[in-house]
């Protein structure tokens, strides 16, 4: 008997545990084969991520190249048409300078014509009146023939000047 109490001790309390040893081992095993396919399966999914993930670093750093290209070329833009802006506005106050000076020489030799035409006209009136009360009419109309005497017999333009100063000479000693 104790041979068949070996075997029911052995049944009722052995058999159990290897029962439950070879669940648990076949738990495991299905758990561990679980974990085998998942590790699999995320080392495929990382295997296709990482040339997506390649391809997004790629683009995104062929973004960030042509962002900086193109802030490159709106500064480069930026100076060169501020340059040019600033060209114009050189050559504009350079023709506003030129247009200025030419401007001041003009009224200047406007203001010689005036400052001329009058001394010419002060020289005519305190000649007349010298010569009103100096020269007699005889000695005026021989001053102007001796100064027509002088002139170049070619001449027309200066005769004419004479012959017009030299009636008003003698239009102003008659009076």
């Amino acid at each position: 008997m104790t041979g068949t109490l070996a075997a029911v001790v052995f049944l009722y309390t052995v058999l159990p545990r290897i029962i439950a040893i070879i669940a648990i081992i076949a738990i495991i095993d299905e758990r561990t084969r679980v974990m085998k396919e998942e590790m699999d399966q995320a080392r495929y999914l990382h295997e296709q991520a990482e040339p997506l993930h390649a391809d997004y670093a790629e683009r995104l750093a062929q973004a960030e190249k042509e962002a900086k290209e193109m802030f490159d070329e709106s500064t480069r833009h930026a100076r060169e048409h501020r340059n040019e802006l600033m060209a114009e506005w050189k050559q504009e106050m350079e023709r506003r300078k030129r247009e200025f000076r030419e401007d001041i020489e003009t009224e200047k030799q406007r203001a010689m014509r005036e400052m001329r035409a009058q001394s010419a006209d002060l020289v005519v009136a305190a000649s007349e009146k010298i010569l009103r009360e100096r020269v007699d009419k005889k000695m005026a109309q021989d001053a102007l023939n001796e100064l027509l005497g002088e002139l170049e017999p070619g001449s027309k333009e200066g005769t004419n000047s004479i012959k017009g100063v030299s009636a008003i000479m003698t239009v102003r000693t008659v009076s």
